[in-house]
């Protein structure tokens, strides 16, 4: 598995956090899950206490 350079700086808290979009019971399509998931992903990044950077090589 190939490593990534990361760059890791401290983090400036800032309101990132949404409302996940609406749950109305219904099986969901691949797109809303996947904005469902990006979303998650949003949210967690925005947890950690540093900020990951891809550092150019």
């Amino acid at each position: 598995m190939r490593r990534l350079a990361v760059r890791v700086r401290p983090r400036v808290p800032k309101k990132t956090h949404l409302e996940p979009p609406a749950d109305n019971g219904q099986p969901k399509s691949a797109e809303e899950f996947l904005a469902e998931l990006r979303f998650e992903k949003r949210n967690l990044l925005a947890e950690l206490p540093v900020k990951l950077e891809r550092v150019p090589r």
